[in-house]
């Protein structure tokens, strides 16, 4: 029995995995991008805004793959809920700071 199948179906636990896979993967590539500014010295490779773009779009693999391959419903929901709040209070923050 695989360790998917003990956990239950879940829209909290589905909340809880988006936030956490949301902050792993954001600090993951921002560690990333810093060593990959320090080793090339270029200030604008991978900018700020792609980091989270990217991590965005990880959660969303993440949520297909629970969906289609697990057939875990509610908590692949729970994990779209976090991943689409967070983009649109991304996006409303990215355009008020460049008005």
């Amino acid at each position: 029995m695989s360790i998917v199948a003990r956990i239950k179906d879940s829209f909290l636990i589905g909340i809880v995995t988006g936030l956490a896979s949301i902050f792993l993967f954001y600090n993951l590539l921002s560690l990333g991008r810093t060593l990959l500014v320090n080793y090339y010295q270029n200030p604008y490779m991978l900018k700020s805004p792609a980091v989270q773009l990217i991590t965005m779009l990880i959660n969303i693999i993440i949520f297909r793959f629970l969906l289609i391959k697990f057939d875990r419903e509610k908590t692949a929901k729970g994990i779209l809920f976090v991943t689409v709040l967070l983009t649109f209070i991304y996006f409303y923050f990215f355009f008020k700071a460049n008005r």
